[in-house]
């Protein structure tokens, strides 16, 4: 199935919404996204959270990989069932 209308900030809003997911914290994964903080915030935490982005990055992708490999293997599985079943006509 092909891909329409997508732009680089749809993989910025998938891999943040991911984030999120597998309960990674605001402020890191808005780090991630390059946002910084506004206001006093950012103004008192100049923080960069590298080993942080480093880790989560890490996890997102392990989690991808996870993804790909279950989706694969279903894939798999799917098309030999029908090569047997088609095989029986």
């Amino acid at each position: 199935m092909p891909v329409t209308h997508s732009t680089p900030h749809n993989l910025r809003r998938t891999g943040r919404t991911m984030l999120a997911s597998l309960g990674c914290r605001e402020e890191i994964a808005e780090a991630i996204l390059g946002h910084m903080p506004e206001g006093i915030v950012g103004t008192h935490n100049s923080y960069s959270y590298d080993k942080e982005r480093h880790d989560w990055l890490g996890r997102l992708s392990k989690h991808l990989q996870t993804l790909a490999h279950h989706t694969s293997a279903q894939f798999w599985s799917l098309l030999s069932y029908f090569q047997k079943f088609f095989a029986h006509f």
